[in-house]
């Protein structure tokens, strides 16, 4: 037994972790991934039915928790774990419907912006709130502590996302850990987000801020040009 310990404290396995077996490692982990997928599913049901498409919804929360409700193109790509060239197609989409727009900066040309236009970030609160309604009648209070573990617990175990490097900063927002999750945000944070006005009160409702002076002012051609769409403020 005392060898056992020894071995235990070298190699600093714990004890519970060596009476797991393979298969029922292997099961806990098929157990997770069948209960997400079937999450998932339930709550891009839940944000169809708000009229909001389920495959734009994670961008669009990026954005709105985002200083400014702007974002780099690749650090999007990156925190949603796409190709440069698929969210581009992504970003293709939800710009030609005149959700974001998409510019360069004045040093570094190469550097693309995606913004929230005025749609866009209506469609980003209507997605949020949904996404909200969605998780608070599933998820109850005595089950916050333990999901927040296991989302801190999975995010070890993944690493940073690729290209972001041991060191990366999180991702600019109001909002603290462990609610600086874009899953676990909505849950954890009050019932009158700060998120969803940008830090700026319950009662302030403003649409994204003008374009900052790195930023350059030419329109993302791939907004729609139609009166009351696509809209930037400060353009």
């Amino acid at each position: 037994m005392s060898a056992a310990l020894g071995r235990c404290k070298r190699y600093r396995v714990p004890m519970a972790a060596r009476d797991v077996s393979d298969e029922d490692l292997i099961r806990h982990w098929h157990d997770i991934e069948s209960a997400a997928a079937r999450l998932h599913r339930q709550l891009d049901a839940d944000l169809e039915a708000a009229g909001v498409p389920p495959q734009w919804y994670p961008a669009l929360e990026l954005l709105l928790a985002a200083e400014g409700h702007r974002l780099p193109m690749s650090t999007l790509a990156r925190e949603l774990s796409m190709t440069s060239g698929g969210f581009s197609k992504l970003a293709d989409r939800m710009a030609a419907d005149g959700l974001i727009d998409r510019r360069g900066t004045i040093d570094d040309r190469r550097v693309v912006h995606a913004t929230l236009t005025d749609d866009g970030y209506a469609m980003a609160s209507t997605a949020r709130a949904a996404f909200v309604r969605a998780l608070r009648k599933r998820v109850e209070i005595d089950d916050l502590s333990g999901l927040a573990d296991t989302a801190a617990t999975l995010r070890r175990l993944a690493g940073p996302p690729a290209g972001a490097g041991p060191g990366a900063a999180p991702l600019p927002g109001p909002v603290s850990e462990p609610a600086s999750d874009p899953v676990l945000a909505p849950v954890l944070a009050p019932s009158v987000d700060p998120v969803l006005n940008n830090g700026k009160g319950a009662d302030d409702t403003s649409a994204p801020d003008p374009v900052p002076p790195h930023v350059v002012r030419e329109r993302d051609p791939a907004l729609p040009d139609r009166r009351g769409r696509g809209h930037v403020s400060g353009r």
